[in-house]
């Protein structure tokens, strides 16, 4: 109930904010704002809605429900950033009118010009944001590592993360992104997270395109928050289905050439679903000298070690997904996409993405499915 009130208000206030702007550039009367005001509150209750349309089996009228309500918010968040830029605008060229002695300066825009202004902002940036969530980026990163086995010169590793298969990214987006991944041509396909999203109605389509791909060492998985929101049951189904083997906090290593730790979402144990172990009493049962690959979810590792893994993938943050609000999300994670060294020769490596989640949009902050080549040499290793 707390995160629903939160909700309410915060995305309350962002509804407000944009009906105040409309006010302040058309003055309308009481009519136009309830009818505006009534509009707003049904696009704020929408992704109620939706959730319980999932619950209750309406898959078609929630996915109606979900494109007109997510879009509305992706673009009300992109008008309030616009928004609140122009009116720093406005009161930066009041300070230098004030500064002028002009009580009037000429470059100081009327409340119309500053919604408009703010309006077209929006609007290109939700349109670039529409684009470029469909324009898959294959970022290729190298580690050279000691650890591999004599023979193994390369090892490709190719993640994926944050799919949110559900409602809004169906087969055509998935088909795009197991694109990239046959491309990629791996040895090894991971997912860090979050391949499913909320309810999990009619999806076994969408499972038999992920079974479709084959690498030689196989596909392996980690949960992430929406996999215990979606219902673990049903998501370790699906995952199996997709021919991942899912790892709740386990490792493996018979028959590869690394060892493999898959750690559950922090989610799971508020939902008392999680399988509780210590990630690095798992990180040590591989033998010693083998490269240890984490995948967790979150971004998160120690501050300042011991890392008792060589590489880490992650998700989780996309990015920010929505410029700037990436700035926000870098207050709750401080890596939030990319490589990050860490010391002693570990890594981290926080992927954006591959799908989205609520708002059909990325702006300047694309998905992603990440290219990792392990390049084994005799020297001491670069990380």
């Amino acid at each position: 109930m707390l995160f629903l009130a939160m909700y309410v208000l915060v995305y309350g206030a962002m509804n407000a904010y944009l009906f105040l702007k409309c006010r302040s550039a058309w003055a309308f009367g009481m009519r136009t704002g309830l009818f505006l005001a009534l509009i707003m509150a049904g696009m704020i209750v929408a992704p109620i809605f939706v959730h319980l349309g999932e619950r209750l089996g309406w898959e078609t009228a929630s996915r109606i429900l979900a494109w007109i309500g997510y879009l509305w918010m992706g673009f009300v968040l992109i008008f309030l950033a616009s928004g609140l830029a122009v009116d720093v605008y406005q009161m930066a060229g009041k300070a230098v009118g004030m500064m002028m002695h002009q009580n009037r300066p000429l470059w100081i825009l009327s409340s119309r010009a500053a919604f408009f202004t703010a309006l077209a902002l929006a609007l290109v940036g939700a349109v670039i944001g529409f684009v470029q969530a469909r324009t898959l980026q294959t970022p290729h990163v190298v580690i050279r590592t000691e650890k591999l086995p004599p023979g193994t010169r390369r090892l490709r590793i190719v993640q994926i993360s944050d799919v949110h298969l559900g409602l809004m990214v169906r087969a055509s987006r998935l088909r795009a992104i197991l694109k990239a991944v046959r491309k990629a041509r791996p040895d090894l396909l991971v997912s860090t997270g979050d391949l499913v999203d909320g309810q999990m109605n009619r999806m076994n389509g969408l499972a038999a395109m992920l079974a479709s791909v084959h690498t030689p060492l196989g596909k392996y998985a980690c949960t992430g928050n929406h996999e215990f929101y979606a219902g673990i049951a049903q998501a370790s189904e699906f995952t199996d289905e997709a021919g991942f083997a899912l790892l709740r906090n386990e490792t493996v290593w018979k028959g590869l050439p690394l060892a493999l730790t898959g750690v559950d979402d922090p989610a799971g144990r508020r939902l008392g679903k999680e399988k509780p172990a210590p990630e690095s009493s798992l990180l040590s049962e591989a033998p010693q000298g083998m490269f240890r690959l984490l995948l967790k979810h979150r971004p998160d590792v120690p501050e300042s070690g011991p890392f008792d893994f060589d590489l880490q993938l992650s998700g989780h943050t996309h990015g920010g997904q929505i410029f700037p609000y990436n700035f926000l999300t870098r207050l709750s994670y401080r890596r939030i996409a990319g490589l990050y060294k860490l010391g002693a020769g570990a890594c981290l490596f926080t992927s954006r993405g591959s799908g989205t989640w609520g708002p059909p949009f990325r702006l300047f902050e694309p998905p992603q499915v990440v290219i990792i080549d392990l390049v084994r040499e005799s020297g001491p290793s670069s990380g």
